[in-house]
């Protein structure tokens, strides 16, 4: 047996230990295979297609509702189409561009502190990981009437907020 391993492991060019493992997952794959084969295909059939599409259903109708509500919001609102496209790209536009780079002094960027993502706010200058956690904690109990209302939040006073003021809105 062991003159087998040696001649395996000169063959393949591996360890002792990268032996080991191969022949584990050689054993793991055999033993899936067989145990695949005896299993009961109808019964594995019926449990996948009762369970799958109540998990579909429950799906469809909590993003319907969220849908039905989105389009008769939009129906009501009287804004123009012009700017909901502005509100829009206002809004989302900071969430396809570099959200990794921090925003520096004179960017034309402005973030919406009330629907921001936690990625958008970490944009902000002095604004880490801890900051926009707060921010949005604030902004789930207390939506910001004016931007200086974030100095409301934990973490956020007159001096970080100079920073930030010039790259945030409410609208």
């Amino acid at each position: 047996m062991e003159n087998f391993k040696n001649k395996i492991k000169t063959i393949f060019k591996v360890t002792n230990g990268e032996l080991y493992v191969s022949v584990l997952f050689l054993i793991a794959l055999v033993i899936g295979s067989i145990a695949s084969n005896y299993q009961n295909n109808s019964t594995k059939d019926l449990i996948i297609n009762s369970s799958f599409f109540t998990f579909l259903d429950s799906i469809e109708s909590k993003h319907s509702v969220q849908l039905n509500d989105t389009l008769r919001e939009l129906s009501n609102n009287e804004v123009s189409n012009d700017e909901q496209i502005s509100n829009f790209n206002n809004n989302n536009y900071s969430s396809f561009a570099s959200n990794s780079k921090k925003l520096k002094s004179g960017e034309n960027v402005s973030i919406n502190i009330n629907t921001a993502s936690k990625t958008d706010l970490m944009r902000l200058p002095g604004v880490g990981d801890k900051t926009a956690d707060a921010i949005i904690a604030y902004r789930n109990s207390n939506k910001f009437k004016k931007i200086n209302d974030i100095m409301n939040v934990k973490g956020i006073g007159p001096a970080k907020f100079s920073k930030i003021k010039d790259f945030i809105n409410i609208k």
